[in-house]
């Protein structure tokens, strides 16, 4: 349970990232709706979550995120429930306006987290990029190993290559070529 409540609150700080300050938009629905819940738990108080404004090993501004999970049931679970339900009973209710005004107060963003997503945006890191390793027997057969690529672009092209040879991509276009009035008309 705290995995996912840290997982998703956090989530609500760095989706910073994906408001604009001069429209005062956001760019992403989801991002929004995390950060509107980061909100919930952050003003819910009593230490339940806290960012701290910090300096890094590298001498930048940085911000400590904490989540303290023993107040998840306490202050956590109440917080929520409590939005939920006004969220929950103006969209059952048909109050359009009530509930837009609610969620709207909810995600605005103050001179405080304007300054925590230039930090957020400075700090962002390129998502990591996963290449599948390959299981490759021996010439004889008697042995099996484990080929890994490179984690970037080079990599994910070499993998491709080398799974899929030229032989291979010629059969499966063959393939494709006699059956392919089954899919089309």
């Amino acid at each position: 349970m705290y995995t996912n409540w840290m997982s998703e609150i956090r989530a609500g700080l760095v989706a910073l990232e994906y408001f604009q300050p001069d429209s005062k938009t956001w760019g992403q629905a989801h991002c929004y709706a995390r950060y509107v819940l980061f909100r919930v738990c952050l003003e819910a108080g009593q230490g339940f979550v806290t960012v701290t404004e910090t300096t890094g090993h590298d001498g930048q501004p940085n911000l400590h995120f904490k989540l303290d999970r023993s107040k998840i049931m306490d202050v956590g679970f109440p917080a929520m429930e409590e939005f939920l339900k006004k969220l929950q009973g103006d969209k059952s209710t048909g109050n359009a306006a009530d509930g837009q005004a609610f969620f709207k107060h909810w995600g605005e963003v103050s001179d405080e987290h304007l300054r925590w997503r230039d930090i957020v945006v400075k700090r962002r890191k390129p998502r990591n990029l996963f290449v599948q390793t390959k299981l490759v027997k021996s010439s004889d057969g008697s042995e099996v190993h484990c080929e890994d690529y490179e984690a970037s672009t080079a990599g994910l092209i070499q993998s491709f290559v080398e799974r899929h040879p030229k032989e291979a991509i010629q059969e499966l276009l063959e393939l494709w070529k006699e059956q392919r009035s089954m899919f089309y008309d």
